[in-house]
């Protein structure tokens, strides 16, 4: 798992234990005024994992020494690659190459907006973009013996931001669209109202589960009912 997990009354997570081949990510993102700083880092109980850890660690070390203004990402890129893909794990006799998630990256940061726009992939590619005075970046790098790339699982999510691309006309005229039995308006109508309550308190930062079930006067049940249905419909993602 690349992604992130977040504690709520309903989710698997209440009864996981950490355990010593587990590799952990923890993704720590704070604001000030809408100035996000998205931070995480990694950390295993068996030092068989050790050089995973180092290829990360030092492919972030790379990206953020070579970043600056009027920087092409390429170039950034391209020397994370080669930094993360010097590495292996020896395990049980066999040796793993070492290898940065393709299709994860690191991305700029705009006020209230923690994607604002550019990629700093982990790879080698030809985007012409630059980093520019004034821009804000998270540099983050993704290591795997697998097959570098990253699959998403929509049937655990944990952690919800509202989709900048609709408009809460088009929500609630798709929503009342589909809605044909009753039930489903009234579970509808409760999306509505929580999806209120999200821009009210949220606005377009991420949030989890566990966020709206303090002082949102609804039960977690409802809400989880209601998250999935604004999934569903690309409301929030």
């Amino acid at each position: 798992c690349t992604a992130h997990d977040a504690l709520s009354s309903t989710n698997w997570l209440n009864d996981y234990v950490i355990k010593v081949d587990d590799v952990i990510k923890f993704d720590i993102g704070v604001h000030h005024h809408g100035r996000i700083i998205d931070s995480a880092f990694t950390m295993t109980f068996n030092p068989i994992y050790d050089p995973l850890l180092e290829s990360s660690r030092e492919g972030t070390a790379t990206g953020i020494k070579l970043a600056g203004p009027d920087t092409k990402i390429s170039e950034i890129s391209k020397a994370i690659e080669e930094v993360m893909k010097s590495y292996e794990i020896e395990r049980n006799g066999y040796l793993y190459p070492i290898q940065p998630v393709s299709n994860l990256a690191g991305h700029s940061l705009g006020r209230y907006s923690i994607h604002s726009g550019k990629s700093i992939p982990s790879v080698k590619h030809y985007y012409s973009d630059r980093m520019l005075e004034g821009e804000f970046f998270a540099i983050e790098t993704f290591a795997t013996t697998g097959k570098g790339m990253a699959f998403a699982d929509n049937s655990k999510n944990t952690h919800y931001m509202v989709n900048y691309n609709k408009t809460t006309k088009q929500i609630q005229r798709e929503m009342q669209n589909w809605c044909s039995k009753s039930i489903m308006k009234r579970l509808s109508e409760q999306s509505l109202k929580l999806l209120k309550l999200i821009e009210q308190n949220h606005g377009t930062l991420a949030f989890c589960q566990r966020y709206l079930e303090q002082g949102s006067g609804l039960s977690s049940t409802i809400i989880q009912q209601s998250l999935d249905e604004l999934v569903k419909y690309s409301v929030l993602t």
